[in-house]
């Protein structure tokens, strides 16, 4: 009966590997006791086939594994649940002149307009309402500068403005161009005199702001905000590096300056700024949140060491000191003009215009015969000016050609006894901390500069100690 059931196999699919198989009773089996098919080329290639493909795919997993690109992939996958701190920005690095009016705030921002390193602005809250008022709207302007911001002007629509001062910011698009060197450089004004400022065409907003953010330092000089406590927010920002530079100077040379450019009596106001210098000084020497970004200097040791000052107070914000930068400091400290600001040529210019040329410098090309000398006298006078023409430059109150060393206690010379004990009974407390000696008849002298200041120093001050 098997061997009839196995004929019927056959008849039934002559072709079957199995049948064909089991017909052979003796053959060898598997341990599972299926039939070895050592003579089945077919099946032999299939599973050799397949042995390779599984062989393949293990390689190219291995290789994948090993790979940079899934590495990356596979720690992030690991790290996704992790809370680690995103990537903090770059700061904005910036430095805030907190000064008043006619405290030597021009010199002492032109330190900072001729580093290469600053883009500099000057007094942009010139738009604002003198006084203590619209402090928020102010301090919503100082934060869009120091981000490199420089929208029109006429953005600073939420202050109150001067109708005069409006129309002259507003056609340069840009408050007191003439005083950022950057905004006068030949980039700027390709038409016009880069170096007086004179003729050149309106700044553009955007690419104000694209020279901006290319330097390291945004500086900004302000004399309209009273109060250094409105600051706390930009200090504590993390988004900024703020330095708070703030600039005082004698009460008594601050009358005899307001009163050599105004008609304005400054009785009425000299008691407010010393009241606003003396609550600024007390917050910087006590709150926390200005250690290590709050520094006071004195005009006049501005003035006696500027060198020494200048290093200093780069150190303090994070400038290097360099040959240009010392150069333009002696010449513009000692009486010279080889280095001259824009409102120098500006003088200068409307002196030629006029054609009021001093009698010395006519003398002095009469006696020179040469030709090629009388050339070279007309080419350096432009460098190296007569002294009457740089006295003239000297006198302007808002140059910065000063003999510094002879020109801070020239009040001692103009002010009347009187004038010096109305400064000195209003402001005698504020002299006494910021180390301004109170004179009297036995001591007022013409040449006593020596016993109006004493040395200044504590931990926030910047000066000769």
């Amino acid at each position: 009966m098997r061997g009839a059931l196995l004929s019927a196999c056959d008849v039934m699919n002559p072709t079957d590997i199995w049948a064909s198989d089991m017909r052979k009773p003796n053959g060898r089996k598997s341990r599972i006791g299926l039939p070895v098919l050592h003579k089945n080329k077919r099946m032999m290639t299939y599973r050799v086939f397949t042995v390779q493909l599984v062989l393949v795919v293990v390689f190219v997993f291995g290789v994948t594994v090993t790979s940079n690109p899934f590495r990356k992939r596979h720690h992030a996958t690991l790290n996704m649940h992790k809370t680690d701190p995103p990537p903090t920005k770059a700061k904005y690095k910036g430095v805030i002149i907190l000064t008043n009016h006619r405290s030597g705030s021009t010199f002492t921002g032109e330190l900072f307009n001729q580093h290469e390193d600053v883009f500099y602005i000057f007094e942009p809250l010139i738009q604002a309402r003198s006084g203590c008022g619209d402090e928020e709207d102010k301090i919503k302007i100082l934060m869009r500068m120091l981000q490199c911001d420089l929208g029109s002007p006429e953005g600073f629509g939420s202050i109150t403005q001067d109708a005069g001062v409006r129309q002259r910011c507003v056609s340069n698009n840009f408050c007191f161009r003439e005083k950022s060197k950057v905004l006068c450089s030949p980039e700027f004004c390709p038409h016009g005199n880069s170096r007086s400022c004179l003729g050149c065409d309106a700044v553009d907003p955007v690419m104000a702001s694209d020279a901006c953010s290319k330097k390291k330092f945004v500086v900004i000089k302000v004399i309209r905000l009273c109060d250094l406590q409105n600051l706390k927010g930009l200090i504590t920002n993390p988004k900024f590096d703020l330095k708070i530079l703030h600039l005082v100077r004698d009460p008594r040379g601050i009358y005899h300056s307001v009163t050599a450019v105004s008609r304005k009596s400054p009785d009425g106001q000299i008691l407010r700024v010393c009241e606003k210098v003396r609550n600024n000084l007390e917050m910087g020497q006590e709150e926390d949140w200005l250690r290590g970004k709050y520094k006071l200097v004195r005009y006049e040791d501005l003035c006696r060491i500027p060198l020494k000052m200048t290093r200093d107070i780069y150190e303090f914000t994070g400038l290097n000191m360099t040959q240009q930068i010392q150069r333009w400091v002696e010449s513009n400290t000692n009486g010279s003009s080889t280095m001259m600001d824009a409102r120098s040529f500006r003088v200068l210019r409307k002196m030629k215009m006029r054609r009021r040329r001093p009698k010395t410098k006519l003398k002095i090309l009469r006696n020179l015969s040469n030709f090629r000398l009388k050339r070279t006298a007309l080419t350096q006078s432009e460098v190296k000016l007569p002294n009457a023409v740089l006295n003239r430059i000297m006198n302007d109150p808002y140059t910065t050609t000063r003999n510094s060393t002879a020109s801070w206690w020239k009040w001692l010379r103009t002010l009347t006894p009187q004038q010096v004990g109305y400064v000195q009974h209003k402001c005698s407390s504020t002299m006494r901390l910021l180390g301004y000696n109170l004179i009297d008849s036995s001591n007022y002298t013409s040449d006593g500069s020596e016993v109006v200041l004493k040395p200044l120093c504590n931990d926030v001050t910047i000066g000769d100690c």
